[in-house]
């Protein structure tokens, strides 16, 4: 199957990869610094937060929240391919030539990722008291069921949404790599 090359090229002549201010050295070991910062960051808000949430929530309470962590984990994924096309599109564009298909594609994607959660919040909310009945099965009653539905919603909601804004961000770094590439 022949390869395609793009209908717009991007301008190697104003690119950081020709003017020497982008090192791709230097771009690894800081993105390498700043993902090892995040983990350390992660592990320690996580031993620091974790007695804090024990003492307030009780265990049962602090069960629930740690189900919802991999619940949301894991839930997160479900975007409908709404992220992975988001970056191959944006990633394909330059910022500099095609700013108005950019916020367009950017305004649309965004409308159809704050739909998908705004949808899931009201689907929670119609269907409350069905799920509530339903989270028994898993030992989550009462209150406890209410927590985690209001906490599964709100966190999908707002996880679907920074997972968009991210692979937008990652679409628009695409192009720096794509010039190294060449």
């Amino acid at each position: 199957m022949p390869v395609e090359a793009p209908s717009k090229q991007l301008k190697v002549g104003s690119s950081a990869a020709v003017d020497g201010s982008f090192d791709p050295a230097r771009r690894a070991f800081l993105n390498g610094c700043v993902n090892f910062a995040r983990g350390l960051f992660s592990v320690v808000f996580t031993v620091i937060l974790t007695p804090f949430l024990v003492a307030h929530l009780g265990l049962a309470g602090f069960g629930v929240w740690s189900l919802l962590g991999v619940f949301i984990t894991y839930i997160t994924l479900v975007d409908l391919g709404i992220s992975g096309a988001t970056a191959k599109f944006v990633g394909g564009l330059s910022p500099s030539e095609d700013t108005a298909r950019l916020n367009s594609f950017f305004t649309g994607s965004m409308a159809v990722t704050a739909g998908i959660a705004l949808a899931t919040l009201l689907l929670v909310y119609v269907f409350r008291n069905t799920l509530e009945t339903d989270l028994g099965a898993f030992g989550l009653f009462g209150a406890d069921a209410k927590v985690f539905l209001v906490g599964a919603a709100a966190l999908y909601s707002v996880g679907i949404v920074s997972s968009g804004l991210s692979y937008v961000l990652l679409g628009l770094h695409q192009p720096q790599a794509s010039l190294q590439l060449r």
